[in-house]
């Protein structure tokens, strides 16, 4: 994101936000690899996070990337580690308003919060006016808030499996005499 990984939302932008139980790193991994992409996002997942780079995302597990169903988004700004803004290259074909999410740009950052929980900012930018806004706000916000879900479902599974992969601190055992 640009401002240091602060997405700021004017009037005319969506915006949405949560708050999850994890590390700003580890939600940062979930975000942007693709092992953690395919964790809460899509089961199909390609990656190239350099500023220009495409992310191709696939939601149904038998397609394929590159198909007519692939989301293709283009890396405009990364601020490794808090945020990022990609912009929407590519809607999947039959995507209810498609013409209206290509072109759009969204702003992603991560504020690390006390108590190892972090705060995602997501901005949505060119979703239209008039009547294409009316449409597309809706489905922005519900997409965001099904997306925090999974996002969230997916953290909570991740440091469940770290955490069991811990070895246990034992105490010695007591001597007896």
């Amino acid at each position: 994101c640009t401002g240091g990984g602060t997405a700021r939302a004017d009037d005319d932008d969506i915006f949405r936000e949560a708050v999850v139980d994890g590390p700003t790193d580890v939600v940062w991994r979930l975000l942007t690899t693709k092992p953690g992409m395919q964790s809460w996002l899509a089961p199909q997942a390609e990656v190239d996070w350099r500023v220009g780079g495409l992310i191709r995302t696939h939601h149904d597990p038998a397609g394929h990337i590159g198909d007519a169903q692939t989301t293709v988004s283009r890396v405009v700004s990364l601020d490794a580690g808090h945020g990022f803004t990609v912009k929407v290259m590519q809607a999947p074909e039959g995507y209810p308003l498609a013409q209206f999410a290509e072109g759009t740009w969204y702003d992603v950052a991560l504020e690390e919060l006390p108590g190892g929980r972090t705060r995602i900012r997501c901005v949505g930018h060119g979703l239209g006016e008039g009547w294409a806004r009316y449409a597309t706000t809706p489905v922005f916000q519900q997409g965001a808030d099904l997306a925090f879900g999974q996002l969230k479902k997916a953290l909570a599974a991740q440091l469940a499996s770290a955490a069991a992969a811990k070895p246990s601190k034992k105490s010695p055992p007591k001597r007896t005499r």
